[in-house]
């Protein structure tokens, strides 16, 4: 017997608010185009070396029980309530239990005006970022100052990172060296303050107090991603050394994601 699918949406479950889910209509891939230039008088055109991924929708066909019509619109109403954020929650629906995507409830037409009139309707989400993540968020301590860090997701990814120098440090910097790009941070950072480095947000603050410390980072400085496989990361200091830094004092986390 085939279980019945459920959805999980900002943590909450669905089957909370309406009992069955009827149909699921995911992509299995996020929209995917290759841009191209076309060439005066020349045949066909020229490809560029991207692909422009577009915005993802997930559909789920429900339906709601209810004796009254009274009672059936006052489950929308709470239906909106579950459904209505300002911006994208977790999506975990129940037959991929291991990934998530980030969604909003998306709708102009009147789906929930014919669930309250039918029972039966269509709910739309829109993941604004395309791509689906692992539920689980990897993290690994810098031993030395060379790191081996697989990703094992489909797609490139952006890691954290979490600098805690043993004693103080000047000039810091982490380095791909699988694709050679490096961040710098040319500043000061305090014996056993706690700095972050956000590779997805491109971000660095005190961990304490959330202060903005991207001032510091050099002009020449790459917020570098995970490429998919192996990627051999250094942390160090500026000059090489690495004095502060190769012991226990960096640990990166990342989160594999997936078209």
């Amino acid at each position: 017997m085939t279980a019945l699918k459920y959805f999980t949406f900002a943590g909450k479950d669905s089957r909370t608010y309406f009992k069955f889910v009827n149909k699921i209509e995911r992509p299995f891939l996020p929209p995917i185009s290759v841009p191209a230039i076309e060439v005066p008088n020349r045949s066909g055109s020229i490809d560029l070396q991207r692909n422009e991924i577009g915005t993802r929708e997930i559909k789920f066909t429900v339906t709601l029980f209810a004796l009254t019509d009274a009672d059936l619109r006052a489950q929308v109403r709470t239906l909106s309530a579950f459904l209505i954020y300002s911006k994208a929650q977790e999506l975990i629906i129940s037959d991929e239990p291991n990934r998530k995507y980030f969604a909003r409830f998306n709708q102009s037409n009147n789906d929930l005006e014919e669930i309250a009139q039918t029972g039966q309707g269509e709910l739309t989400f829109t993941c604004f970022d395309p791509f689906a993540y692992s539920t689980v968020e990897n993290n690994s301590l810098f031993m030395t100052e060379l790191n081996t860090i697989t990703n094992n997701g489909s797609t490139r990814l952006f890691p954290r990172f979490r600098v805690v120098p043993s004693v103080a440090i000047n000039n810091f910097q982490l380095t791909n060296l699988t694709t050679g790009a490096t961040l710098t941070y040319n500043a000061a950072i305090g014996q056993l303050v706690p700095v972050i480095f956000d590779f997805a947000t491109n971000q660095v603050y005190l961990e304490s107090t959330k202060e903005s410390l991207i001032k510091n980072v050099t002009l020449n400085s790459t917020f570098f991603p995970l490429e998919i496989g192996a990627n051999n990361l250094k942390a160090s200091l500026a000059d090489g050394s690495v004095t502060g830094v190769n012991n226990q004092n960096v640990r990166i986390y990342w989160t594999e994601r997936f078209y």
